[in-house]
């Protein structure tokens, strides 16, 4: 699955749908525990039917306020990255792409479910345009760096080691 928060569903209004298509799409996952998407049901990835979507919410009405969109809606009280991680474990998804901003990264960070981390670099810098990186809560150490180059930008893979 491919995860984002809302605040990415919002902003970016991404559909989340690798280019070219796979045999098999991602699950999109939303993480929206406010039920803010409510507001913004003409977002793509609510309506495409490009692959499968599910929103995680603790608003209990939110199913009811996207029920004219493509997506199927969970309700967790307690919607946090572990309770889904977990709901999505037992619906079969094996591997979570965490996509989102720097919020959602630290949730999973914090929560302990982070094993790679991709970083790309760029020539380009936005300044104040840019959206802050994410930060681990402790200092992380990386085994097994992949680095490559992508036209003028620098794509690094690295899988976190667990003794630091």
């Amino acid at each position: 699955g491919i995860v984002i928060g809302s605040t990415t569903a919002i902003v970016d209004d991404p559909t989340l749908v690798p280019l070219p298509h796979p045999d098999f799409m991602p699950a999109r996952v939303i993480l929206d525990r406010r039920g803010r998407l409510a507001d913004h049901q003409q977002l793509r990835l609510l309506n495409d039917g490009l692959a499968p979507t599910w929103v995680f919410t603790a608003c209990a009405t939110l199913a009811d306020q996207l029920a004219g969109t493509n997506v199927q809606v969970v309700y967790l009280a307690d919607c946090s990255v572990i309770k889904v991680v977990e709901t999505l474990a037992k619906q079969g998804v094996q591997s979570l792409y965490v996509e989102g901003g720097p919020t959602i990264h630290a949730a999973f960070a914090a929560a302990g479910l982070v094993e790679e981390v991709i970083s790309y670099l760029s020539p380009q810098m936005l300044g104040t345009m840019g959206v802050p990186a994410f930060t681990p809560p402790v200092p992380w150490s990386f085994a097994d760096p992949q680095v490559e180059i992508l036209g003028n930008n620098v794509r690094i893979a690295e899988r976190k080691r667990q003794d630091v």
